[in-house]
């Protein structure tokens, strides 16, 4: 379990610093960046979670 958990978590970590690093060395466009980069990704999953539980059987 440890192989598959680690990898994730640290890029996660990885991620995360990577658009910190962006918005910090941005040039007046940072806090655009940061809260654009946030709603894509919360609408890519809210698009991913219905798909991938028609595709795969969830447990109820």
């Amino acid at each position: 379990m440890r192989h598959f958990l680690l990898p994730g978590f640290c890029g996660g970590l990885t991620t995360f610093s990577s658009v910190a690093l962006q918005t910090v060395h941005s040039n007046g466009g940072g806090l655009n960046y940061l809260i654009e980069s946030v709603l894509l990704s919360l609408l890519v999953v809210a698009i991913a979670i219905p798909l991938a539980r028609k595709i795969f059987a969830v447990n109820p």
